[in-house]
């Protein structure tokens, strides 16, 4: 584990913030770094920025981690293990890109890399409420088709990441389909992507405990998240029995979607 020093912590909305750190090296988009705040447990956390000096985690507050991580002051000592797992592998010209709630965390760096590599690029924003809306801004100062969605209509259409997408595939073009955001839109996109002949690549999230491959916690139709994942081929994801239906809790509770 190295020691990465805490550069700026900022609150996104109500409920999620973004921690930035030195942390040298490269990264690919889609990977994630296990993050420990001294005195509490390591954390999974997918890297939202990842320039060479600097990277850093856009997460939701759920538990006192993710807490504490939210807390951290500029200067703090952070403790860092990665970048660890499959990145996304950029193909095509003509990419869309689906994300739900924080998922746009993991997607913003790729939609990124294919805007500076002269893709041409449509990214669905989908979250509950316009006060939910992540990078919005971000995204804005990219050379992207942007489409917004909310849940309750209080900004862009009303309705799911997925009914946009739908439409906007239906009408062909696309090259390559990137998602990350809830198992059940991932489930939804890829199936959408295999019925349009599109290849899919989609981030899921699953409790991990080491990041190495060793635990064996974030099992998923016999691939560790941690290692073969987060990133995978949607075909791939559509033949494990568990994908968008069920999933472990930190306990090993069965928990279904």
């Amino acid at each position: 584990m190295k020691a990465a020093r805490v550069t700026d912590v900022l609150q996104e909305s109500e409920h999620v913030w973004t921690v930035r750190f030195d942390l040298e090296g490269s990264a690919l988009p889609g990977q994630f770094a296990m993050l420990w705040v001294p005195g509490g447990e390591e954390m999974p956390m997918g890297l939202s920025y990842i320039d060479w000096g600097s990277k850093g985690a856009t997460f939701k507050v759920v538990g006192d981690g993710t807490m504490a991580l939210s807390k951290l002051k500029p200067g703090a000592c952070l403790g860092t293990k990665g970048p660890l797992g499959r990145g996304y592998a950029i193909k095509g010209a003509d990419i869309i890109a689906i994300a739900g709630g924080t998922g746009i965390a993991s997607l913003a760096p790729a939609i990124e890399l294919a805007v500076s590599g002269g893709k041409r690029v449509t990214v669905v924003l989908g979250a509950k409420s316009a006060g939910e809306m992540l990078f919005e801004k971000r995204l804005k100062r990219l050379s992207v088709n942007l489409q917004l969605a909310t849940d309750d209509g209080s900004l862009g259409k009303k309705g799911f990441a997925t009914d946009i997408a739908q439409r906007l595939v239906e009408k062909g073009g696309y090259d390559q389909m990137l998602a990350c955001g809830p198992e059940p839109m991932l489930a939804r996109a890829a199936r959408m992507a295999e019925e349009f002949g599109i290849e899919s690549q989609c981030s899921v999230e699953r409790h991990m405990k080491c990041g190495l491959g060793l635990c064996g916690a974030c099992a998923l139709g016999g691939a560790r998240v941690c290692v073969e994942g987060p990133v995978f081929v949607g075909k791939a994801l559509l033949s494990m029995p568990d994908f968008g239906k069920r999933r472990l809790a930190p306990s090993g509770k069965v928990i279904s979607f």
